[in-house]
């Protein structure tokens, strides 16, 4: 075991980090339920960017060439 990861067993929240991706990463499911919940996480992050930088460009009275929805 490296500095690093002798370090990381001391913090708390990292061994329960760890604990939980070992959990997750036992089977195919837990791993497949992750990898979806995830992905949703990143689709509504993406979303709500977009949704914001849409309303900035209406705030200031630009366009997006693509549309002007």
């Amino acid at each position: 075991m490296d500095i690093y990861e002798e370090l990381a067993m001391k913090d708390e929240n990292l061994v329960d980090a760890f604990g939980t991706w070992e959990a997750l990463s036992q089977t195919p499911e837990t791993r497949f339920a992750y990898e979806i919940r995830l992905k949703v996480i990143i689709n509504d992050k993406a979303r709500l960017s977009d949704a914001i930088d849409k309303g900035e460009e209406r705030g200031t009275g630009k366009r997006n060439s693509k549309s002007s929805t």
